[in-house]
């Protein structure tokens, strides 16, 4: 709706007897400035003033009335509408101050619609006509208004030239007004000093600043302007880790700033009580202060850029619980949050390359741009990134599990094959006695000696084998000739044998017989365990530890060094 269609739409409320034309501007002014003047009623009054200033071609009054006018709408086209008749107005002036004026609102509106692009490119350019116009004051109330600028995009450097510029301009002056911009300046100094960590000169700012603030002309000013600093000084409190001090003085601020209707400086002092909370170890009310930020941002759609911090706590502490469904929450709502924050950004950087060509401001284009390179955050690449890096440690984590449940089944598995193989061994010598016992003894011995006389050549050397195998034949180093040659055959008849009884060759008939060999051995000899797996191959017949151990996993399954290990811990956990 355009500015006029607004203002016509409420005039029949104020339906008079008289009109508002015989007012005199002072009459009107003082109806707009009236506090028991309802804001519709303010903006008839103005309307009637600026028709007045308009037909009487007074473009100083044209300007005021429209000031009036932006001071009291929220809505952002209206605002623009304003602006924008307050721009035409100025060059068809050709009056440097208006312009200057005009360009200083576009920029407060642009600033006030989060357009920072628009807020630099048009309050350097109130900046220049104030300077062409010898406006001090006019020049150094857009430079707080650039150092704001500078200080909410996070560039630290130029906003502390600006209020160091502003705060010195109004320490040289007298008067009320220059006294609350002298102090205004100060606080927003200690701020940037709180963003450089600069304990030190925060501390001597706020000194002088809360000195300034006892010659103010109300108890309330003083009041409103100490709570402001008292948040300053809480922060820097924080920093120095003085906890109890800057509970004490964050919370003395709030009240006030909360009366004020301040909501990002209420809840900034909110994320430095969750900042206190958190670091001497209130976590669950450090994260009601950070639900806070939250909420606000919910309610908002958008932050100042340091609350963004808040959500780093909510994600760490849902990480530190183990509740993933908040943890993906909070990081989803501060990847929205510092998309608004990169575009914001990026707008900045693009006002710099179109507005500022001498080279002052060429460089500073520079600086600003390579800090964005370097502080930009790309939350979704993060995200995707790290959603990627937990799912291979799960599947590393559960392939590594699975490895080792496999193993010890394996282990488990051989050990069971060789738990009872000696247990014979372990009872006392006994004289047999009982007759049945000895006739089978008997029996079997005779066996093997008709087989040696009458059985044929396979079953012989079958014999002879099982006779030498319990001898530990294949402990020292053997061939295939040397055992052909103990056995009285031949090496072709030997080899058929074993693979045809067997299923093996002889290299693997021979390793499988000392490697059952040594893992009884290790099973029931624990002084063994602490020979090195080299000692162990040459013991066992093995040329190398490597054939050693190729030959354990063939037929185990697992190296020997884990089945020793795990042995060991077996009988660690059984006593």
């Amino acid at each position: 709706m355009a500015l006029h269609s607004f203002l016509w739409c409420i005039l029949p409320v104020f339906a008079q007897s008289s009109s508002l034309d015989t007012f005199s501007y002072e009459k009107l002014n003082d109806k707009i400035q009236d506090v028991n003047t309802t804001s519709q009623e303010k903006l008839y009054y103005i309307e009637a003033y600026y028709k007045k200033a308009k037909k009487d071609n007074n473009y100083n009054y044209q300007m005021n009335a429209l000031r009036e006018k932006k001071n009291l709408l929220d809505d952002e086209a209206i605002l623009d509408d304003i602006v924008k008749q307050m721009v035409a107005i100025a060059h068809e002036s050709n009056d440097i101050k208006l312009l200057a004026m005009a360009y200083e609102d576009v920029s407060n509106v642009a600033f006030r619609k989060r357009d920072f692009q628009q807020a630099l490119v048009y309050g350097l350019k109130s900046e220049e006509y104030y300077s062409k116009a010898n406006d001090e004051y006019g020049l150094y109330a857009i430079k707080y208004n650039l150092g704001s600028l500078y200080f909410y995009t996070n560039q630290m450097d130029k906003a502390k030239v600006y209020f160091t510029a502003t705060a010195n301009y109004y320490n040289k002056r007298e008067g009320n007004n220059n006294l609350l911009g002298y102090i205004s300046s100060l606080y927003s100094l200690g701020k940037v000093g709180i963003a450089l960590h600069r304990t030190d000169t925060v501390n001597i700012i706020m000194e002088q600043a809360m000195a300034a603030t006892e010659s103010l002309t109300t108890k309330a000013d003083i009041e409103f302007e100490q709570a402001y600093l008292n948040y300053v000084i809480g922060a820097n409190y924080y920093l120095l880790k003085d906890y109890t001090k800057a509970e004490q003085t964050l919370l003395k601020a709030l009240s006030i700033i909360k009366e004020n209707a301040d909501y990002t400086n209420e809840h900034l002092i909110y994320l430095y009580l969750g900042k206190v909370a958190w670091d001497t170890g209130k976590k669950e009310k450090a994260i009601g202060y950070f639900k806070k930020i939250d909420e606000f941002f919910t309610q908002k759609t958008f932050l100042n850029y340091d609350l963004r911090e808040g959500y780093d706590y909510l994600i760490e502490y849902y990480k530190e619980n183990g509740d993933a469904h908040n943890q993906l929450l909070y990081t989803e709502k501060l990847i929205s949050l510092n998309r608004i924050f990169e575009k914001e950004q990026y707008e900045l950087t693009n006002a710099l390359h179109y507005q500022n060509e001498n080279k002052k401001l060429e460089e500073s284009k520079e600086v600003l741009r390579q800090n964005l390179l370097n502080n930009k955050f790309n939350y979704t690449l993060w995200l995707s990134m790290a959603a990627v890096l937990i799912l291979l440690l799960v599947l590393y984590a559960y392939r590594q599990n699975l490895l080792k449940t496999k193993l010890r089944q394996k282990y488990e598995l051989t050990v069971n094959r060789f738990s009872n193989k000696r247990e014979i061994s372990k009872m006392p010598d006994l004289v047999v006695k009982d007759e049945k016992i000895t006739d089978v003894v008997s029996a079997s011995a005779s066996h093997i000696d008709e087989h040696k006389r009458g059985g044929t050549t396979e079953e012989r050397i079958l014999l002879e084998l099982q006779q030498l195998e319990g001898e530990k034949y294949f402990l020292q180093p053997i061939s295939m000739k040397d055992l052909a040659a103990k056995l009285n055959t031949n090496t072709t008849t030997l080899s058929k044998i074993i693979n045809n009884s067997k299923h093996q060759n002889f290299n693997q008939y021979i390793n499988q017989l000392r490697i059952d060999e040594v893992t009884d051995d290790l099973l029931h000899k624990s002084n063994l365990r602490k020979l090195s797996i080299q000692g162990l191959a040459e013991q066992y017949g093995f040329g190398s530890a490597k054939s050693f151990n190729t030959a354990f996993q063939q037929r185990t399954g697992i190296l020997p060094s884990y089945f020793i290990e795990q042995l060991e811990l077996d009988e660690q956990g059984k006593k």
